[in-house]
């Protein structure tokens, strides 16, 4: 796996890179994100990838309507 991600490359972004490689695996084992890649059928590289975070989202009482 460590060999698929280090050949991934982006060069629109680097920050796009650098998370793959430095903090997507480790925000998985953590349950703080996970990552989807995909593939190129053609020669099974790895083409690109999204990443989803769940983040606690507090809304307050105060303000709201009754409705």
């Amino acid at each position: 796996m460590e060999k698929i991600l280090f050949n991934f490359s982006s060069s629109k972004n680097s920050d796009v890179e650098f998370f793959l490689k430095k903090d997507a695996v480790e925000f998985t084992k953590k349950n703080q994100s996970i990552a989807y890649l995909f593939f190129s059928l053609k020669d099974i590289c790895l083409v690109g990838y999204f990443s989803i975070t769940m983040k606690l989202v507090t809304v307050s009482m105060a303000g709201m309507s009754n409705l």
